[in-house]
């Protein structure tokens, strides 16, 4: 990987596919934000079919922290991975 790295430096390639890399691995934590709204409006349209009777919603404040260890989970993963695969920007000086 080390390896792989240096080349893609070399021939100043290196850049562009850290940005495919955030494009492609930012889709999942996308996904879980939009989750809020799909769940939002699978709730009114439940309200819909039941008349207009009252259902216990899901709150925004609710949903956030969840949200929030989603993405922390996401993410410590992802750092693992990385530093695996390439340990040099975790070394210590």
């Amino acid at each position: 990987m080390q390896d792989l790295r240096g080349i893609l430096i070399r021939i100043e390639r290196f850049k562009s596919l850290e940005a495919q890399y955030t494009k492609i691995h930012v889709k999942p934590l996308k996904k879980l934000w939009e989750d809020f709204d799909l769940k939002q409006r699978a709730s009114r349209l439940d309200m819909e079919k039941l008349g207009g009777e009252s259902i216990n919603g899901l709150s925004f404040s609710s949903w956030l922290p969840n949200f929030y260890d989603e993405t922390l989970l996401y993410l410590e993963q992802e750092w693992k991975w990385y530093a695996h695969c390439d340990p040099l920007p975790f070394a210590l000086s």
